[in-house]
């Protein structure tokens, strides 16, 4: 496919920016925007699109036209129900922002059209992309790094949020809508997820009457190979400062990356078991990680390459922050995964 019409669901923050890093691929042309404010549209048209980038301000409407070949969804996950599902049926490419839906049975219906039409999707789980990542993933996977150890990621910051976010029926909370990163990176390395079980809390923004999702979680994760996995969040941290970063350890060696903040340049450094304690090598990311997410995407459609975080891997990594998010509901309850 030489030509890709783009639709893009979506007029937020993150909509903007995977549709300027969508545009700014020659193959890429905008033919559509789906978004309830109208105004928002025509603003987006303008900047991105043409006069010919058609505006719908329902989604549906855009599902029953026949100009698009690739749609980009960036909206709030409560919103999804059967529509990703409905555009993969008519073998509509996918770009999906994290987190998808808030239940698997939407997720597995997605998976299955996703398979049997033979489509591209790509889910946003834009740290994969960073060169660190696939670095030690290869390392994994070469045993290089022999086995795999532990895993501790986290996401802190203090924010004031959009409505949406607060909602726990549109976002899902902080575990399920921000932390699924982390989450992402631990199956990522580590493999498959046997139990889970976690605490959320609400401590600080309960004054806020809006605020209807938690503001404070811890969660652990066992594998299958006998791995670990601890992850925490929290939205009372340092005032707009937004802190992420992960560690992991191996038999061969430990890696940490810190500063995963979206604003300041990634530092990972690796620490071989060898070499006792001091730095054996260094990363320093410079790779705009969404705009590779995207042009992953956009290869994968133009010469039928794999993408990187198929829709596959985010069924596994939904699935398993959807039994932390249930454990924390239940007071910690230990959660078995199947398989």
């Amino acid at each position: 496919m030489d030509r890709i019409r783009l639709a893009a669901w979506g007029t937020g923050g993150m909509a903007k920016k995977h549709i300027a890093n969508a545009v700014a691929h020659p193959h890429v042309e905008l033919c559509a925007i789906i978004g309830r404010n109208q105004d928002s549209c025509l603003a987006l048209q303008k900047e991105f699109g043409s006069t010919e980038t058609q505006i719908y301000t329902n989604i549906d409407d855009c599902l029953n036209s026949n100009h698009y070949d690739a749609l980009m969804c960036a909206i709030p996950p409560g919103i999804q129900t059967n529509q990703a599902q409905r555009a993969a049926e008519n073998g509509i490419h996918l770009f999906l922002e994290k987190p998808i839906a808030l239940n698997l049975e939407t997720l597995k219906n997605l998976e299955s059209a996703a398979q049997k039409n033979q489509i591209k999707t790509q889910v946003c789980h834009q740290f994969r992309f960073d060169e660190s990542v696939q670095w030690l993933r290869q390392q994994i996977d070469s045993g290089q790094a022999g086995k795999v150890c532990q895993y501790q990621g986290r996401f802190w910051m203090n924010a004031d949020l959009p409505p949406w976010w607060k909602n726990s029926q549109l976002g899902g909370g902080q575990v399920v809508e921000q932390l699924i990163h982390n989450f992402d990176l631990a199956l990522y390395f580590c493999g498959q997820a046997e139990r889970v079980s976690g605490f959320w809390s609400t401590l600080l923004k309960d004054q806020d009457p809006d605020y209807q999702v938690d503001d404070n979680s811890v969660c652990n994760i066992a594998f299958k190979n006998g791995s670990l996995a601890h992850i925490s969040g929290s939205n009372t941290a340092i005032p707009d400062r937004w802190i992420s970063d992960w560690r992991i350890i191996c038999e061969h060696m430990t890696i940490e990356l810190k500063d995963a903040d979206g604003f300041s340049t990634p530092i990972t450094n690796v620490y071989f078991s060898k070499d006792k304690g001091e730095i054996g090598k260094t990363f320093k990311c410079e790779t705009d990680l969404h705009k590779a997410c995207m042009d992953n995407w956009i290869d994968a459609i133009t010469n039928n390459v794999q993408c990187l975080s198929p829709i596959e891997d985010a069924v596994k990594t939904h699935a398993v922050v959807f039994a932390a998010a249930e454990s924390m509901r239940q007071n910690g309850q230990l959660n078995h995964l199947p398989g």
